[in-house]
């Protein structure tokens, strides 16, 4: 999707990550990668303080 409809992809990554922030979020976990790669390329971009991790690094002990 990030390819052939990368402006769409864009604005939907930062509305996302925005909108994280501002509920106060610190943490976003999911289980699709690209998903977190997607999203905290967008919070770099935007310099917003958000730790993304996977749900198997959680679950295999790990902290951000």
């Amino acid at each position: 999707f990030s390819v052939f409809e990368e402006p769409v992809s864009a604005k939907m990554g930062y509305d996302k990550v925005s909108d994280h922030k501002q509920a106060g979020a610190e943490y976003i976990v999911s289980a699709d990668m690209s998903c977190l790669m997607h999203q905290k390329g967008c919070a770099d971009r935007l310099d917003l303080d958000l730790k993304f991790i996977h749900i198997a690094q959680i679950l295999n002990g790990a902290r951000a």
